[in-house]
């Protein structure tokens, strides 16, 4: 039965799920959407398929999202020009550009779209728009995770850390419990946001293991059970985005 695959569909009230269900020598079920969106589970080798089929279901809502997400990155793959029907992305969702005529300059995203006013759209105005509204969106939305998340950490003494906010090339988030500083990358505001959280989740945990240890993933798992599922969907994200 080891690394078997076995291909089973489901019914969610979200509608039909098809998975590859692989057995291996781990203690828990996990579930990976694959850049191609086919839907991969791994189990423990004596879990009854049965038991796999409840867990799909259960995070049906999580699989579906993963789903658009890596779908709509793979669709747009078009060269960023700042004009008409240019996308960004935003939360995981990819934005379609438009220019309105306005006399105040701002952006703000809905229905799909990402709409700039402005009274000056040459393409460099127009990037310096969104360019603040994503500064501005990054400060409002992380700053909340933050909050929010800290809140599972108080019974651990963790304080609520100074949070720095920056496009960085090789991390996703970077923290000093020393100083109480917590660095989340800018890029990140382009991903769905069950991966924004697994960042801050990450960078919380290292307040009370600093390396990658055995110990700091069990305390992971303990806090966030389905972080490996997000990892994973921001690795694939980006990775689609990006080629």
């Amino acid at each position: 039965m080891n690394n078997k695959e076995i291909l089973r569909t489901v019914e969610t009230q979200l509608g039909e799920i098809k998975y590859i269900l692989t057995y291996k020598k781990i203690k828990n079920i996990y579930i990976r959407v694959r850049r191609d969106c086919t839907v991969a589970v791994s189990a423990p080798l004596r879990v009854p398929a049965e038991k796999t089929d409840e867990f799909v279901i259960s995070r049906c809502e999580f699989i579906f999202k993963a789903i658009k997400s890596i779908a709509s990155a793979a669709q747009c793959r078009t060269t960023v020009t700042f004009t008409d029907g240019s996308v960004f992305f935003f939360l995981g969702e990819g934005l379609r550009l438009k220019i309105n005529a306005g006399s105040t300059d701002h952006a703000e995203a809905g229905n799909g779209s990402l709409t700039v006013h402005t009274a000056d759209s040459s393409p460099e105005h127009i990037q310096k728009i969104i360019e603040d509204w994503y500064r501005n969106e990054c400060k409002k939305i992380f700053l909340k995770a933050v909050s929010e998340i800290h809140k599972s950490f108080i019974p651990y003494n963790v304080p609520l850390p100074e949070i720095t906010i920056r496009e960085m090339t090789s991390r996703w988030g970077s923290c000093n419990p020393y100083k109480n500083k917590m660095t989340l990358n800018s890029v990140l505001i382009k991903s769905p946001m069950s991966c924004i959280e697994y960042v801050i989740v990450h960078e919380f945990c290292h307040y009370i293991h600093q390396n990658h240890s055995k110990d700091f993933y069990s305390f992971m798992q303990k806090i966030l059970p389905d972080w490996k599922e997000r990892k994973n969907m921001l690795e694939e994200f980006f990775l689609i985005k990006n080629n």
